[in-house]
């Protein structure tokens, strides 16, 4: 992938329901048949027959022996979202609208229009909310947006972005259930 970023956007579209989620030096999430993993800009999924614990054991053992662990090349994540480590499982990435659309209509409309580098998306299902964190892509584009969202939705702002929270529509429930929110 092109960046460490765009790997993890590919990577937190496939993860959810994690046994064991960060634990490798990387991003990592390990279920049940599958490990998956974003190193640097690289997105491994290492799928396995069996779900034993021999089997997860050999396939720790096989990635950190074709990926550094280090943590050095792992995804810039922003500061207003540290407080969600681990973040497999619980974070998404999208660079544009068809990700977007899939997890959000409302955030999907407030963005038609807005120039944007990408989204950092958090689902609270028990609530049917969200927070996203929007990365601006031009100068302006925070006022524009924030024409478009109600000021009570607003957490923070910046000249690059703007954090905000929002609810989904009922009808949006079953697609939140594909994704694992």
């Amino acid at each position: 992938m092109p960046t460490p970023e765009d790997a993890f956007g590919i990577y937190s579209l496939h993860v959810f329901k994690c046994q064991r989620a960060d634990t490798l030096g990387c991003i990592d999430c390990l279920s049940p048949y599958q490990l998956q993993a974003v190193v640097g800009n690289k997105y491994v999924s290492v799928v396995f027959p069996s779900g034993s614990a021999a089997a997860k054991s050999k396939v720790d053992e096989l990635i950190r022996h074709y990926l550094p662990m280090d943590g050095k090349d792992n995804p810039v994540f922003p500061a207003q979202l540290e407080d969600l480590f681990p973040y497999s499982g619980k974070l998404k990435f999208f660079r544009g609208p068809i990700g977007i659309s899939g997890v959000s209509t409302s955030l999907m409309h407030y963005l038609d229009g807005i120039a944007y580098t990408g989204v950092w998306f958090v689902a609270d299902k028990s609530s049917k909310s969200y927070r996203a964190l929007v990365c601006l892509k031009e100068q302006g584009a925070a006022d524009k947006l924030k024409v478009k969202v109600p000021a009570s939705d607003l957490i923070q702002s910046g000249n690059d972005f703007i954090y905000l929270t929002g609810r989904e529509a009922e009808k949006q429930e079953d697609d939140q259930e594909e994704f694992g929110f």
